[in-house]
This record gives structure tokens, C-alpha cells and sequence, in this order.
């Protein structure tokens, strides 16, 4: 086939003079092909005067065709452009900040390159623009005009402002200080500031004369690895007071801010004794997650410390400085407690510190932490007032992921319901709901049917009776490695008994969409309403 040259890379380059006469005239082919040259550029303007043509009844046809823009007010289309931003995710779950975060920035312009009535409609919507994400994975070069696009078009909203630069080039450096200024030009707006950088890149935002009054949501991550800060993040003319700070390897002590004020707090790497610090200087505190926590150099003389207002309590990875911190706390108004990544959880000194903070706990997680058989009943048998139970002994590869909850399971049947007349405290008697996630090792399903007690009996047979109504049992798929350990024929047909009765069980894996109900219906060829 013939090749094609196409229009867009045609160039006219035709001699201006013959070189096969002497006189100049052109010969037989020169004339013809400028006079082909003379028709394409005439086909060619005519051509350029279609596409423009074309691409103004395309306009047309999309403000005719769009019910958006015609039929719908402007503060509805607004709504409907609102409702596009994707969810926010928790700041520090995903990494991946381009697609954690991007579609958050990006999802404006997306809106705005529709058409030129979509773009009036976008950039006349101050809350599609109000949302800043800095991201120095992609060149800063580009993200400058963006900032200061959204600063103009956020008209006067509050700000949540998210600057990730931990691997930051050095030819970038400029560039970030240029966001920085423009952003701190507007610090009076700042809502939400969400930064991730070295800590000398941090200070640069405390480089402003105006107040940050409206400051309600301070998080600050460093590098893991970046050495300790010998500045303090401080403001120069005013003291910040968030409701919510999130420090992640950045200490506590180098953050200035107003800590009478805030309710929600999580730190990631902290000593013992700032912990301490923090309880006695943030009176308010309601929710605290620690991670990480590490003893320091110096010895803790420190009575221990009294907070009544915290209700839930968050401690990661912190196997040795655990014991320290609890033995040094009280919380009398502590109603949720949970332990995630704990190689060997101490019961013993849990209980103490719950004794200790005479508290009215309603929620315990512990989740894969190491359990101790044996110990797990006496040590649930001192929290009567527990409503909501959730287990997950160990992590996917460790010993303690084997640990068998059948004791536990038969003691809850065996304590479902109960008389005056019991001679010992009844097990959880205030329990409405119990998740257990299984790794490794089997279970014995009869004790899983039997949880709840009996189904069919009349509910005044029993003076008090639990008030269980959910229990998931969660058994990754990956765990079972293809190979299922089907519930027993009568377990199954217990449990469809307990599902008939309104109580809700789950045995499987939610994630995955696995439910081992079904798959051992299936297995026993059992026919019936599921």
C-alpha cells in the first residue's frame, strides 16, 4: 500500500526558481507543483476553517446535551461536583501517595477540562479547591501554579493542606520553598496541615506574622531515619491549639503548641516519659494512640498520673515500654483498650493497670498480640463490664498465631446464661459482641455453635442470660492455604439455628468474600434457606 503523508507534517519547501532553465522559467513539473502547492494551501485553510467550525458546534451540542449545566441550578451541579472528590484515607495507612491522595488534586482539573461551562462551573466552586496536596514524588516545577490556582479559587474556605516531600531532590529544594511561602501567605485559613518532610523543612512553616487561629488538625512526619530536631516547630507571634495532633517520629517536646486543647492525639516513637508529659498537660485528651513507644535515658521519678477524660487508648509495638507506662497511668473514664503487635502481651500487669484506674471498660482489642493459654479466662473474668470483645493471638508467622480458642469458646457456651444461685462471677456477662481472627491451627466448631447458648429456649427459663448477639469468627484465606476445615454436620445445623433466631454469626473470611457457612452447606450437600 501506498504510504501516507500526513497533513499535520506537510511542509510546502518548493524552489523558488527553476534550475532547468536558464532564463528562470520554470519548467512543466515546477509549474504544476506549484499550482498543487496553491490548491493545498487553500485545502488547508479551508480545512482549518472546518475544524474550528467543528469544534464550536461540539460546544453547541455539549451546552445543549448537558443536563447538568441546563437543567440544574448552579449550587446543585456544585454539590454533585462536591460529591465527586474521593474519601480523604487516614493520613498515615497508605503510603502510596499518588493514588492515596493524587485523585483528591487531580479530580478538580478532571472536572474543569469537560468543557468550558463545567470549567466556570468548577473554578465559580471555592470547595473543589480547598483540598492542597504538594507531592515531591512528581516534579514541584509544575505544582506551583496549581497551589496558587487553589489559593485563589478557595476564595475564603478553610484550608487542608498536605505537603509530602520525605525524599525530596535537592533540585527541587526552590521549588518547595516557593509552596512554602505562598501557602504560608494564606496560614490564617489553615484548617487541616498535614507535612511530611525533614524537620528543617518543617520550621519553614513557622516562618509567618500572621495568627494561626483556625488551626483545628496538625500532623508532622519526619524521615524515620533524619536525626533528632535541635529546632522547635514554633509559631512566632502565636501558639497554635488543634483539637487533633499527630507526631510521627517527631518528638514532643519540639512541637510548641497550646496542648490544653486538643482531644485526639497519636505519636509514633515516643519516649515513656513523654508520655507522662502528655497526659499531664492535655487535661482534655479523649483519644490517644501511641506506637512505639521506647524507655529513654533517664530515670522516671514521676507519681503516677491521673487523667479522667481519656475514654480510648491505643498502644502499638510496644512490648517493654508497656509495662513501664502502664504502671505510671490511671484513667478512671476509660472505655476502649487496644494492644495491636505485641510479640507477649502481659495479662498480669493489664489487669493491674485496669484495677489501678478503677474504670468502667466497654471495649478490648487485642490484636495480633501473643496470648498465654490459660491465662485469657481469669484475666476476662476482672472486666464484667466488657460489651465488646475483638482477638487476633499473634501475627501470620508467629508461634502464638496457634494459640486455640476452644477453652474460651466452651467457657463462653458453658456461661451463656446463668441464676442467682451461680456460684461464681458469670464471664462477660455484659458481652454483646466477640470477634475472633484465626491464622494458623484449627478450631473445634462445636464450642463456636455453642457460643451463644441455647436458641430455642424460652427467654424466661433463664433469670440472665448474655446479651451476645454477634460473633464473627475471621479465618484469612490465606491462612488455610486452599485447604478448608469445614464446620461438622451438626455445628452447621446449629448455626443455621442461630442464624434463624435473629443472632448474627460469621465464620469466614469477610475480606475475601469467603463464608464458611456456605462452603460447609455445600460440603454436607445441606439444602436450605442461607
Amino acid at each position: 500500500m501506498p504510504s501516507t503523508v500526513s497533513y499535520a507534517s506537510f511542509n510546502l519547501k518548493a524552489p523558488k526558481t527553476c534550475p532547468m532553465t536558464s532564463k528562470g522559467s520554470p519548467c512543466a513539473p515546477c509549474t504544476k507543483t506549484r499550482q498543487l502547492e496553491a490548491r493545498i494551501e487553500k485545502a488547508r485553510k479551508a480545512l482549518d476553517g472546518l475544524v474550528e467550525e467543528h469544534r464550536a458546534l461540539r460546544t453547541q451540542m455539549n451546552n445543549l446535551h448537558d443536563p447538568l449545566s441546563n437543567l440544574l441550578p448552579p449550587e446543585i451541579s456544585s454539590s454533585i461536583f462536591r460529591a465527586c472528590l474521593p474519601t480523604m484515607p487516614h493520613p498515615y495507612v497508605c503510603t502510596d501517595h499518588d493514588n492515596a491522595d493524587g485523585d483528591a488534586f487531580t479530580t478538580p482539573w478532571t472536572i474543569a477540562a469537560v468543557s468550558q461551562k463545567w470549567r466556570r462551573m468548577a473554578w465559580s466552586s471555592p470547595d473543589l479547591w480547598s483540598n492542597i496536596i504538594v507531592n515531591a514524588d512528581r516534579p514541584l516545577s509544575n505544582q506551583v501554579d496549581k497551589v496558587q490556582h487553589c489559593l485563589n479559587s478557595a476564595g475564603q474556605l478553610p484550608l487542608t493542606i498536605r505537603v509530602y516531600a520525605e525524599k525530596i531532590q535537592l533540585d527541587e529544594y526552590s521549588h518547595l520553598y516557593t509552596i512554602i511561602r505562598l501557602l504560608n501567605e494564606q496560614c490564617s485559613r489553615w484548617h487541616t496541615l498535614d507535612l511530611r518532610m525533614p524537620f528543617s523543612f518543617l520550621t519553614d512553616f513557622c516562618n509567618t506574622s500572621q495568627p494561626i487561629s483556625n488551626l483545628q488538625v496538625l500532623r508532622l512526619r519526619c524521615p524515620s531515619s533524619s536525626p533528632l530536631p535541635a529546632d522547635i516547630f514554633s509559631f512566632r507571634n502565636s501558639k497554635p491549639k488543634p483539637l487533633e495532633v499527630n507526631l510521627q517520629f517527631v518528638p514532643f517536646g519540639s512541637v510548641d503548641i497550646d496542648w490544653s486543647r486538643p482531644t485526639r492525639t497519636t505519636f509514633r516513637r515516643i519516649q515513656v516519659s513523654e508520655c507522662l508529659a502528655l497526659f499531664k498537660q492535655a487535661p482534655a485528651l479523649k483519644e490517644c494512640t501511641l506506637s512505639d513507644i521506647f524507655l529513654g535515658g533517664e530515670e522516671i521519678k514521676d507519681d503516677v498520673v491521673m487523667h479522667h477524660n481519656l475514654e480510648k487508648l491505643v498502644i502499638k509495638n510496644s512490648d517493654k515500654a508497656m509495662v513501664a507506662l502502664l504502671s505510671r497511668v490511671a484513667f478512671p473514664g476509660l472505655k476502649s483498650l487496644a494492644f495491636q503487635n505485641f510479640s507477649s502481651l502481659s495479662l498480669s500487669i493489664v489487669s493491674s493497670f485496669l484495677e489501678d484506674s478503677s474504670c468502667h471498660l466497654r471495649e478490648l482489642v487485642m490484636a495480633r498480640t501473643g496470648l498465654v493459654p490459660g491465662r485469657l479466662i481469669p484475666f476476662l473474668r476482672g472486666i464484667p463490664s466488657l460489651e465488646r470483645l475483638e482477638l487476633e493471638p499473634g501475627a501470620p508467622l508467629q508461634i502464638s498465631a496457634r494459640y486455640s480458642p476452644d477453652k474460651f469458646f466452651e467457657a463462653l457456651g458453658l456461661t451463656a446464661t446463668w441464676d442467682n444461685r451461680c456460684p461464681s462471677d458469670p464471664l462477660l456477662p455484659n458481652l454483646h459482641f466477640l470477634r475472633y481472627t484465626q491464622w494458623s491451627g484449627s478450631i473445634d466448631w462445636k464450642f463456636v455453635s455453642t457460643i451463644f447458648g441455647p436458641v430455642d429456649c424460652d427467654p424466661g427459663e433463664h433469670s440472665n442470660r448474655r446479651p451476645l448477639r454477634t460473633v464473627q469468627i475471621h479465618v484469612p484465606e490465606e491462612s488455610l492455604g486452599g485447604q478448608y476445615t469445614y464446620l461438622d454436620r451438626n455445628s452447621v445445623l446449629l448455626s443455621l439455628d442461630i442464624l434463624k433466631s435473629g443472632l448474627c454469626l460469621e465464620i469466614g473470611d469477610p475480606k475475601k468474600g469467603m463464608d464458611l457457612i456456605r462452603k460447609s452447606l455445600e460440603h454436607h450437600g445441606i439444602e436450605g434457606a442461607y
